[in-house]
């Protein structure tokens, strides 16, 4: 009796502590060309894939559930896609294009990306094709911002000298480039 008991209460034990293994896992769906874990994640994990099949003058897009995301690159993995795990399954995607094609139209006609003074980097004007790098860094503790490129949410990662990193190729139009911002400390009803 007493050994049945002891099995009850370490398996008790082991259910508490081990309690959130029974929660649903999602999947991550990519092609084989991403390395790292791509298995099933549960909601709030780290999911962290690497793409490091990079050729030389082709630049690369990345999306994460068809939204934009600003992978940094890192010598020794290639490109680096770390997000946490919504509550359902996500897709991960690359599209690649060659730098080096002549695009005669492209060629000569340079569109604006227009930002208001909070942001860093080359806000000039850009051939379509042209990668377009910009940092945010007017920081404000307790703070969530929320970036968009055209009305388009995106994903920028932050950098610890930089601050918040976009990074786009610039399309065939003036981009309006935004963020807004939000107190992090303030519940909402």
């Amino acid at each position: 009796m007493r050994k049945i008991l002891s099995i009850v209460l370490i398996g008790g034990i082991l259910m508490s502590i081990f309690g959130g293994c029974s929660a649903a896992k999602h999947n991550v769906i990519c092609d084989e060309s991403f390395e790292g874990n791509k298995g099933a994640y549960r909601e709030g994990a780290k999911v962290e894939l690497y793409y490091d099949m990079i050729a030389t003058d082709t630049d690369y897009s990345f999306f994460v559930d068809d939204e934009r995301f600003n992978a940094l690159y890192d010598e020794r993995k290639g490109y680096v896609i770390e997000f946490t795990m919504p509550a359902h399954d996500v897709t991960v995607r690359v599209e690649s294009k060659n730098s080096m094609m002549y695009e005669p139209e492209s060629s000569t006609t340079k569109h604006n990306v227009i930002c208001d003074e909070f942001f860093d980097g080359n806000k000039g004007a850009y051939r379509e094709g042209a990668k377009v790098e910009l940092y945010y860094n007017n920081i404000e503790t307790d703070t969530d911002y929320s970036f968009y490129v055209d009305d388009e949410r995106f994903n920028a990662l932050y950098d610890e000298s930089k601050g918040y990193v976009i990074e786009f190729t610039m399309p065939a139009h003036d981009v309006t480039v935004r963020v807004e911002s939000k107190n992090s400390m303030v519940k909402e009803p």
